[in-house]
């Protein structure tokens, strides 16, 4: 996973930290709580906005972030399984 690091610390992205880091590398995010769920989502700039996919691969377009998502401080790059 691509994690900061402070003071011998590792931590997982805010939000926006993360999904400029997904663009640059072409790759999904996830929440660490939700990683286990095969919880991704797909940041884009077109009309589908950002689709999810779950653990059985099932795309969904437009995901709809909660309060609760949007500020989080444990989002990082999906790793690919």
């Amino acid at each position: 996973m691509c994690r900061k690091e402070t003071e011998g610390e590792v931590r997982t992205l805010k939000i926006s930290e993360a999904v400029k880091k997904a663009l640059e590398e072409k790759k999904p995010i996830t929440r660490t709580s939700l990683k286990d769920f095969g919880f991704k989502v797909f940041p884009t700039d077109s009309s589908d906005c950002c689709y999810i996919v779950n653990e059985k691969q099932q795309p969904s377009r437009c995901w709809n972030p909660t309060a609760d998502d949007l500020t989080a401080d444990d989002w990082d790059l999906a790793t690919k399984e």
